[in-house]
């Protein structure tokens, strides 16, 4: 009986694609793919072939669509300084407070904006310093990571301190009802694309929660509606239920204000989601 014949088959493929990357430039991938088969000389090869070029001009696709993602997210890196976000191996996701602020803008002057946030960030790393040491320290410079926060409050026009955030006396009257854990516990949510940082993952009155350490000066109805859509995007993805605000007012004469509490954190988080939908929708990322 005679062997029969071999041929060798090629299907190959290409796809390319222009994409503007500013006024005047533009990216024009070109990707090509080939392959190779051995089959009998007397085999029908067509149907193969045919369904073979559909998913090789898929995966090219596939390709292409990553291409355009990221030059969208470069070029509202570029627009949006403001904007954060979390790198996750090869994606990128903007983070919880990137999308809020997104989608709701602070109405607020940058520069006092700024100032704020970096006596927010020292107030953060004095306590993460602290649950971590077991030793308070007044000198923020000797904290790694405070200089240019330093500078921006103490050269600002606003004249902010931290030392009107008073951690330490909001831990003696109402440190008893929590146990602090982790401090700046990175969360990715891959499923709703996004990322962020909470403050600790402690216990608090016996339950698992979450602990955001805010400094502002007031806390209504709008901002409390922020914080926790923020503090939602961390708990769900952790399976925490309970979500609680430090206040550390420094506008209060103590410095410190009583924990609030919120467990809510399903109807939160779906507030968020939709946040995260407009944000896609209007930035493409």
């Amino acid at each position: 009986m005679d062997t029969p014949k071999r041929k060798s088959i090629v299907i190959s493929t290409s796809l390319k694609a222009t994409m503007r990357t500013d006024m005047f430039e533009n990216f024009v991938p070109l990707y090509s793919i080939k392959e190779e088969y051995e089959c009998d000389e007397t085999g029908n090869m067509d149907s193969f072939i045919s369904k073979r070029k559909d998913e090789l001009r898929s995966l090219l696709r596939e390709k292409i669509d990553d291409d355009y993602a990221r030059i969208r997210l470069e070029r509202i890196k570029r627009q949006r300084t403001d904007f954060r976000f979390y790198k996750d191996g090869e994606k990128e996701y903007p983070s919880s407070t990137s999308i809020i602020s997104g989608v709701e803008p602070i109405q607020f002057d940058p520069n006092e904006l700024k100032q704020y946030g970096s006596r927010g960030q020292i107030v953060h790393k004095q306590i993460q310093n602290y649950l971590e040491t077991g030793k308070w320290q007044d000198d923020v410079l000797e904290i790694p990571g405070t200089k240019l926060d330093y500078l921006v409050v103490t050269q600002g026009s606003l004249r902010l301190s931290w030392a009107d955030c008073n951690f330490r006396g909001f831990e003696k009257k109402y440190g008893k009802d929590f146990k602090f854990g982790k401090c700046e516990v990175k969360v990715i949510n891959r499923e709703a694309e996004y990322g962020g940082t909470l403050d600790n993952d402690c216990i608090y009155k016996e339950e698992p929660a979450i602990a955001d350490f805010k400094s502002s000066s007031n806390y209504d109805k709008q901002k409390m509606v922020r914080f926790w859509k923020q503090l939602a995007s961390y708990a769900k993805p952790l399976g925490r239920k309970v979500m609680v605000i430090i206040p550390l007012n420094p506008k209060n004469k103590s410095g410190f204000g009583e924990p609030v509490v919120n467990k809510e954190v399903d109807k939160y988080y779906n507030l968020f989601l939709q946040d995260r939908q407009a944000f896609r929708e209007i930035y493409g990322i």
